[in-house]
């Protein structure tokens, strides 16, 4: 890691911070071209979401810091324990960095399911558990990773904290598949149980009180 790449990787988590980028590649983008447009590699995601998170921590506290990461984990579980009152069967993942809780204010968490029926019948029986709307869409696989696959159908919804991407996956067991379905390398993923036990792990006010 160059002085360059930290110095980007700071202005970019400023940017999200103060919500003048939608997301890292564009925070990244507008900070590189500030700078003059470096022609060094780009500073990586991980390093731009460390500044990002020691800043929330400074603006927040500790305390409502974790506060606010609570809050993050409990609108995904429920949005998860909502599919799973009304879908049976069901297998349910969540993938990627939410999987290990960790959620940053707008961030889109990838959720792989399978039921037991196809996108329409997802997108309506969650609108009418009051999901919805949501928006359908597809995304880009990689055919070795998903049985021949090489694209997903997927559904979008916008919450309160987070944006959510349901992707259902046809063959049940790409859900559970520990493995980016992308990229091709490994990957994190967590049930709706894995979240609750996350929940019940980020420290409370009465953790610290005298």
């Amino acid at each position: 890691m160059t002085q360059s790449q930290d110095q980007i990787a700071r202005r970019a988590a400023e940017l999200l911070r103060d919500g003048l980028a939608g997301d890292i590649q564009e925070a990244v983008d507008q900070a590189r071209r500030a700078a003059g447009g470096l022609t060094g590699p780009p500073p990586g995601r991980d390093q731009v979401r460390r500044h990002l998170e020691a800043m929330q921590m400074s603006r927040a506290g500790w305390t409502g810091w974790h506060a606010d990461r609570l809050e993050r984990l409990q609108e995904l579980e429920q949005f998860l324990a909502t599919m799973e009152h009304f879908l049976d069967p069901l297998e349910i993942r969540v993938a990627g960095r939410a999987a290990k809780g960790e959620l940053d204010e707008g961030d889109r968490i990838h959720i792989r399911i399978w039921i037991d029926g196809d996108l329409s019948e997802l997108a309506s029986v969650l609108e009418t558990a009051g999901l919805g709307p949501s928006v359908a869409g597809s995304r880009p696989v990689k055919r070795t990773k998903a049985n021949g696959l090489s694209r997903l159908a997927t559904l979008d919804f916008d919450m309160e904290h987070l944006q959510v991407q349901l992707s259902l996956c046809p063959p049940r067991e790409l859900v559970t598949l520990e493995c980016n379905l992308v990229s091709g390398g490994p990957i994190e993923l967590a049930s709706p149980g894995d979240i609750r036990k996350l929940i019940e792990q980020v420290p409370r006010d009465s953790d610290h009180a005298g």
